[in-house]
């Protein structure tokens, strides 16, 4: 089992001269024409993008969706806290606003690209770790959505550092 030693972010555009693309997913229900049309039609406040993992000699290993999404923790809150909500966000303009990337699919069940390298390669490097520690790096939020198998099997803490599963 090679580990990839590269993990590049890429948009669509630049998507479609990956030859790895073409196959991703062939053995799944919904393969990358699924995951184009998702992004197709997703509403604007979700960014759609694709991590690339390349091996030592720069083959493309696998192809991995994500989206990014800012979310807004006071959205709930009731409308007589309003002004001062606002008050508040007029002085720190991110006040109870998180960004969360999520891998996987939008819109029901998401898989994951490549083989068991692959996919520890992902989980490491996208830096996914336990919600109940709270040492997420990068996005306030960062999980599998909608991916079976997301949470490793291992009993070794050390094998896979809290990977978290959301759907």
């Amino acid at each position: 089992m090679q580990l990839p030693r590269c993990l590049e972010v890429i948009a669509r555009d630049d998507l479609q001269r990956c030859p790895r693309w073409q196959v991703a997913f062939a053995n799944e229900r919904k393969d990358h024409r699924y995951y184009e049309l998702v992004e197709d039609t997703l509403h604007p406040e979700f960014e759609y993008r694709y991590f690339v993992l390349k091996d030592t000699v720069g083959q493309v290993s696998a192809v991995q969706p994500f989206f990014l999404l800012n979310l807004d923790l006071l959205v709930g809150a009731s409308p007589r806290y309003r002004v001062l909500i606002d008050a508040a966000r007029w002085m720190w303009p991110r006040l109870m606003r998180a960004r969360a990337l999520m891998v996987g699919c939008v819109a029901g069940e998401g898989h994951l690209d490549g083989d068991e390298a692959c996919n520890w390669y992902l989980r490491w490097a996208v830096g996914f770790r336990d919600c109940r520690t709270g040492s997420q790096p990068g996005s306030a939020v960062n999980c599998f959505q909608g991916v079976p198998g997301a949470i490793p099997t291992s009993d070794r803490v050390s094998d896979w550092s809290g990977v978290h599963s959301h759907s």
